[in-house]
């Protein structure tokens, strides 16, 4: 199968110039490897110099959900705002981005737990 991910990125750029793309292959931002937000100790990016023009960035980023899942659960609870801290931290410590998905309920709201520990982190 055949993605045309060069044509989808060029689109993208020509028609949101300042957008961030995430894909495992590309261009703007990469993936740790997984969504519990767990990478190795360091996570540095890699310069390479020949590639490189001035303003490119070449960025990890965490994904994680404030949730055990990306999608609203009733029977789920929020990460406390301790764990958040924590992600928070090891994110930016280790040179990435923090992409936290709050999904909406079935009401189409962010709960009252979610808003809860957001102003809590």
């Amino acid at each position: 199968m055949d993605y045309f991910f060069e044509s989808w990125f060029s689109l993208v750029h020509q028609l949101q110039p300042r957008a961030v793309i995430f894909s495992d292959v590309g261009p703007d931002n990469r993936w740790i490897g997984d969504e519990s937000s767990v990478d190795g100790s360091t996570c540095w990016s890699l310069f390479n110099r020949s590639a490189a023009k001035i303003g490119d960035t070449d960025l990890y980023k965490y994904d994680v959900s404030i949730r055990l899942d990306w999608f609203w659960h009733a029977s789920e609870i929020p990460k406390s705002a301790r764990t958040l801290l924590d992600l928070y931290n090891k994110s930016f410590s280790r040179n990435c981005l923090l992409l936290l998905n709050v999904p909406s309920n079935s009401s189409g709201l962010i709960s009252a737990e979610d808003i809860q520990v957001l102003q809590e982190f």
